[in-house]
């Protein structure tokens, strides 16, 4: 359901304005209007607690977005999604979209592991297409059989920018940010990994930056990580780190290029209840 501003108002409140833990990516840019017309930003209705911003996501198509399961596992009831969205201030964005959805319209892959983080992949079906503008477009999904190592990619969210797993020390900022980073193989990051984290598993489905000074963190997780060659080329989801939000360990990834047939067979279901 398409909602309008004043609608919007009702539904919210304050909710967004009183957010404290709407953070930004650690070292990241602040991001231009319109640089990230993919991007999405979602909060969930959850009852005991009512709005919050779990994570962000990417526009595929006319019908689908991208994000991490572990985002939308839990026993929420709706999620509020918002499209062409850069400054959570501005409650007038130019060309922003609205949807409300129910918890039906998420699925989650079949085999992910809320523990070991396998398989961190989920999908939201619209209701209704999306209208593709100047401020909101589809990313492209990658080619099956190409690793991008070495390419330069850019992550985008509103996560939080200081690495603590204390939210009370969270510093917040409504504006859409961006990290450039690295892609490494997965022979380097699976060493780099298992250095650190011995018993961690490790799966080809998983895609990695080169450890930087800077790494996305709480808040960025489901939101895109892009190919920065102008081709807006969806190869990952923002998945998890290694040690939290540790700017000098590989940041991982659900690599998109792996669940190809897994997407399409959504996407192309007809029996899929609008």
């Amino acid at each position: 359901m398409a909602l309008s501003i004043f609608m919007l108002i009702l539904i919210l409140g304050s909710t967004i304005s009183a957010r404290k833990d709407l953070d930004r990516l650690i070292n990241g840019e602040a991001a231009q209007f319109m640089q990230f017309p993919h991007q999405v930003y979602y909060l969930k209705y959850i009852t005991k607690t009512g709005w919050v911003h779990p994570c962000g996501g990417s526009i595929i198509s006319k019908r689908i977005i991208l994000t991490a399961a572990h985002c939308v596992s839990d026993k929420f009831k709706y999620l509020l999604i918002f499209l062409g969205k850069t400054n959570l201030d501005n409650e007038y964005e130019k060309g922003q979209q609205c949807f409300l959805l129910g918890r039906s319209r998420v699925i989650i892959h079949e085999e992910f592991d809320g523990h070991t983080l396998l398989n961190d992949i989920a999908l939201i079906k619209m209701r209704y297409d999306i209208k593709f503008s100047e401020f909101i477009q589809p990313a492209s999904l990658p080619m099956e059989e190409l690793d991008y190592v070495n390419q330069t990619a850019v992550v985008s969210g509103w996560g939080s920018i200081i690495h603590d797993y204390n939210p009370k020390l969270h510093v917040g900022t409504k504006q859409l940010h961006h990290l450039n980073v690295t892609i490494i193989s997965n022979e380097v990051c699976k060493k780099l990994v298992q250095e650190m984290v011995p018993a961690k598993p490790f799966t080809e489905a998983f895609i990695c930056h080169r450890p930087t000074n800077g790494s996305p963190c709480n808040g960025d997780s489901g939101g895109p990580l892009i190919l920065l060659d102008g081709s807006r080329t969806l190869v990952g989801i923002t998945s998890h780190g290694v040690r939290g939000c540790d700017r000098y360990s590989p940041g991982i990834y659900t690599r998109i290029s792996s669940y190809l047939g897994w997407i399409a067979k959504y996407e192309n279901d007809t029996n899929f209840k609008r």
